[in-house]
């Protein structure tokens, strides 16, 4: 990739020239000289490789050194690895032979085991030429790299190798985002927002924000950001009130403007269009006079150094950040106002302990760098060097995304491990050092708008347009993002070298074969991606243009088949062909590549099995099968121990298995996959006859799964039979999200629920026949617990809290706490449900025996949807902090009000919806027909509830404010 990668690609190359090759390179003369030659260049070079990188951005005669230094690099990667997987195959095909061998007198298995893969039938005496020929490269090669070696003296650098960086893995969630300034702006712009009409009286007001890269434009925490968004496709404006955003515009053509805003005039009065931009150009085109525009200028020195404090030394002792306040101010100065280059400097600054550290960065000779927007790109760069080589190559690997996509973390690590950029750290694997760098880029600021899972783990985020600009000019050799003719008018990366892409993406391919035409000089390529693209067919010829290919995604297209020659990517790592609705199979060639560690099949409908030889893939790390409805699994998937990701198993009963050819996967061939991480949903099918097969499983043996979810079918099995399979299905201690789908035994209280002590998120979805609530109050970090769906269930008594027997059995004399974790509770569509009695009943026994119980003390969310019967709540729910409680419920709605039923229980709860109407509203007591409005809305405190309720806004609709491209909020 780019210059930063080739001090971590020296040190993997020299690794495996020690650990792989000389092995099998001695069957050559003399090669065992030249890997030595090899080596010591490598090791001359790898020493002022910092030095050199620093340079390059200023002395062009660097940047061409460190430009041939990394073609020879990559040509020996390809070389090296090509080797490798030849010696990977001897041993297959030695295992293979061996288990031929040992299963002689059985025909199956000699059917299995015997016939062997295309690239098993060279011979010896291929394999002597092909080692020769990989010889011959070596020593080609070398003598390239010698020369490279010895023009290092014309540059005098200095020898600078970092040492081994030990990287901790961070909290992403340590910086809150606010705003800091913006005052006078947000005021105008609410302004115009709450404005009754457009320009010259239109129904539909343009509002421009005009403003550089890393100025701001889509301003944090305003109270217009609605969370509910659709595409601008599949709206119908017609009459309906709307907010359109369009983020970081550089069109300036008038006609397409106005072929875009005249159906938008139909909206009702009170719309919006909201236009940020960079170019004051079209910030003119789109309203015409100035008077309309948001004009966005630098922070002031007070608010830059304001962000710059909150991310750098918010956190640190007053002694500790007093004494480098004067350096930050001096560094403040340098970001000229932008809040981009404040948070930049701010992330790289919170990883800096002494005053020396902070000195260099303000002595730095990066500030003395000229280039595009280089006032935003020095801060960037002096954070972007700051980074270990093996970070640096991981983020600029980014660049491969279009600008304003949303980055899937799981996906990135992935992608990086194809790229060979992840390499494990003592008993760490792959996928830990991905996410501590990418924790570590998170602390950076080079990633901004995070989605969540309901437990607050990061799962996605995006990039700053200007951070994208960044990264595309430090590769600008390497990435091509390019844009099929005749596609949207957006802007791309002019490139002159096609020879030099390694990294390739594809936007708006239409309809038709990729043609391999546009490729044909870019036969280095390691990465080949598509995206808003509709290609229906790859064949031969475009595969012999890409042989260096080790990421492969042609997902959402419309590929009706994959060609046999697949499998002739041998360098493949990273495979995904997800969403292709009408692809129906993959080729047994698939099975060739042995190299692979991610393949993505999700969503596609029309595939009803995978190859039988699939058991080949032994580096297989990462399978993703989900939302295949059809698909069955071989029985080969059961060899596969090395898979850490296999996110879901459709389990077909004993006749399924029974009347197919094919040997399938069963529960039971789970057993083995201790590996397996993150997320795994078992979906069961009809024809479930027993739990034999559970019990096989030995789930409770895979410590690293951290979500399970059990589906059984909507058509009814025998109620023991689900009962006895819950129960087999015991997972690890260690899981933190568990669903069950569809279960239809009566009773749900499998011996193992009440173990899982680090369960944090629950959700009982479908139990229709369960009418007693487990006891789960003693679940000592669960957060959030969610029963939809149950519709036998009628009371919710102290079972649910997880107490059995009376409180003289209690045998501890410490204060009793149930659900001390719960933050968000949610009950929906539980229609017979009448009662939740709580402690009832409990109270003198408590007294007598002086024990304190709590209940859910943090307690934060309580909804109670199509909960049509329920007529009580329990007395405890005076005591929770809950700050939302929603009702749905007919029979309890009119006891949700003043001097009414359930009103004292309830009353300190500031925001209380019944149906779609408010009682309360931020502590306000809303009035209905039967009450005048309380003293506390008077028309004086509705103005500070409006305040108040803005300010909310403000804060609670943050994550959407930041985001950008082309949003709708309705």
């Amino acid at each position: 990739m780019a210059e930063a990668l080739i001090s971590v690609l020296i040190e993997q190359l020299a690794s495996i020239i020690k650990k792989q090759v000389e092995q099998e390179v001695t069957l050559i003369v003399g090669v065992k000289k030249e890997v030595a030659k090899l080596t010591s260049n490598l090791e001359d070079i790898e020493v002022v490789l910092e030095n050199a990188e620093e340079r390059q951005v200023k002395e062009v005669d660097v940047r061409q050194w460190l430009e041939r230094l990394k073609d020879v690099s990559y040509e020996m990667d390809d070389v090296l690895d090509k080797w490798s997987t030849e010696i990977l195959k001897q041993q297959i095909q030695k295992q293979e032979k061996e288990a031929g061998n040992a299963g002689s007198t059985s025909t199956t298995k000699k059917v299995c085991f015997c016939i062997p893969a295309p690239w098993f039938c060279f011979g010896q005496v291929s394999q002597v030429i092909l080692r020769r020929n990989i010889a011959m490269k070596i020593k080609e090669l070398n003598e390239r790299l010698a020369l490279i070696a010895s023009e290092r003296q014309n540059y005098k650098f200095q020898s600078m190798k970092r040492g081994i960086e030990q990287i901790e893995r961070q909290k992403s969630s340590s910086f809150v985002d606010k705003t800091f300034g913006r005052v006078n702006e947000k005021e105008i712009l609410v302004k115009k927002l709450l404005s009754e009409s457009g320009q010259g009286g239109a129904t539909c007001l343009v509002i421009p924000i005009i403003g550089m890269g890393g100025i701001g434009q889509l301003l944090p925490n305003l109270p217009i950001m609605m969370k509910m968004l659709k595409p601008i496709s599949t709206l119908e404006y017609g009459g309906k009130k709307f907010l359109l955003v369009l983020d970081d515009v550089w069109n300036q053509d008038y006609l397409k403007w106005e072929q875009l805003k005249l159906p938008l005039q139909n909206g009702a009065v009170g719309s919006r269009i909201l236009v940020t931009t960079r170019k004051e150009e079209v910030a003119r085109m789109v309203v015409g006079a100035s008077t309309d525009m948001v004009n966005l200028e630098v922070l002031s020195e007070e608010n830059c150094w304001a962000l710059f404090y909150h991310i750098a030394l918010a956190d640190r002792e007053k002694n500790e950040s007093k004494g480098l306040e004067f350096i930050g101010k001096e560094i403040v100065k340098k970001c000229k106002g932008l809040p981009l280059a404040a948070k930049a400097l701010g992330g790289l600054m919170r990883c800096k302990k002494t005053r020396k550290e902070w000195e260099d960065v303000l002595n730095s000779k990066i500030w003395e760098v000229d280039g595009v927007e280089e006032q935003v790109f020095q801060p960037l760069l002096l954070s972007y060097y700051d980074l270990a080589p093996e970070i640096k190559r991981c983020l600029l690997y980014c660049v491969i995304f279009p600008k304003d996509y949303n980055i899937v973390k799981d996906e990135l690590i992935e992608l990086w491990m194809s790229q060979n950029y992840l390499n494990s750290i003592g008993n760490k694997e792959k996928e830990a050092v991905g996410e501590m760098y990418f924790d570590s880029l998170v602390m950076r600021s080079f990633f901004q708008e995070f989605e969540k899972d309901d437990l607050g783990n990061i799962t996605g985020c995006k990039m700053h347009d200007v951070v994208h600009d960044f990264l595309q000019f430090l590769t600008k050799n390497e990435c091509l993002v390019l844009e099929a003719k005749g596609g949207n008018n957006k802007r791309i990366m002019k490139f002159d070298g096609y020879k030099k892409v390694r990294h390739l993406t594809l936007m708006f391919v239409p309809k038709g074969p990729l043609i391999p035409s546009s490729l044909c000089n870019c036969k280095n390529l390691r990465t080949l991606a598509t995206f808003d693209s509709k290609i229906i067919i790859f064949g031969q010829e475009l595969i012999s243009q890409v042989k260096c290919l080790r990421m492969l995604n042609l997902s959402n297209n419309f590929l009706k088949e994959v060609p046999n020659e697949i499998g002739e990517l041998i360098h493949l790592r990273y495979l995904d062909l997800s969403w292709n609705y009408r692809l129906m199979e993959l080729p047994d060639t698939v099975c060739n590549l042995i190299n692979l560690q991610t393949l993505r099949l999700i969503q596609c409908k029309d595939i009803e099995r995978l190859p039988e030889g699939m058991g080949k893939l032994i580096n297989l790390r990462h399978l993703y099968v989900m939302f295949n409805d059809n698909l069955k699994l071989p029985k080969g998937i059961a060899r596969l121990t090395s898979l850490r990701r296999l996110d879901a198993v459709r389990i077909h009963g004993d006749d399924d298995v029974d009347n197919n050819k094919e040997a399938l996967f069963e529960l039971s061939d789970l057993r083995n996959m201790d590996q397996l991480r993150g997320g795994f949903l078992i979906w069961f099918g009809k024809d479930l006859k027993d739990a034999r097969h559970a019990k096989e499983a030995h789930l409770v043996k895979k410590n690293c799964l951290v979500s399970l979810e059990f589906e059984f079918p909507y058509a009814k099995i025998e109620q023991h039979i689900e009962e006895e399979t819950v129960n087999a299905l015991q997972p690890h201690p260690n899981l933190e999200s568990l669903s069950i789908k569809f279960y239809s035994g009566t009773r749900l209280q499998p011996h193992w629920m009440t173990s899982l002590n680090k369960l944090r998120s629950l959700t009982l979805q479908y139990c229709m026949f369960v009418e007693f609530v487990p006891p789960l109050g003693i679940l000592e970090s669960l957060e959030v617990l969610e029963i939809l769906c149950w519709w036998s269930l009628k009371k919710v008594g102290v079972e649910f809290l997880g107490i059995n027997g009376t409180i003289e059995t209690q045998t501890s004399s410490s204060p009793l706490i149930l659900f001390p974790s719960l933050k968000r509770l949610e009950f929906k569509d539980v229609p017979m449900w009448e009662e939740w009695e709580g402690m009832t009943g409990w109270s003198e026994e408590e007294e007598d025996s002086q024990k304190t119980i709590t209940i859910m003390p943090r307690l934060s969310s309580l909804r109670m949807i199509d909960c049509l019967s329920l007529k009580t709540l329990p007395n405890f729910l005076r005591n929770t902090p809950v700050k939302e409680l929603v009702i749905d419920a007919y029979c309890l709605a009119q006891g949700c009000r003043k001097v009414r039923g359930v009103w004292p229980k309830i009353s300190h709860i500031p925001n209380i919806k019944v149906g779609k109407e408010f009682v309360q509203k931020e502590g306000i007591y809303q009035s209905d027909d039967d009450e005048t409005p309380s003293a506390a809305s008077t028309s004086s405190s509705s103005s500070e509830e409006e305040q108040t309720n803005d300010e909310s806004l403000m804060e609670e609709d943050h994550a959407a404010s930041t985001s950008s491209g082309t949003k709708t909020f309705l």
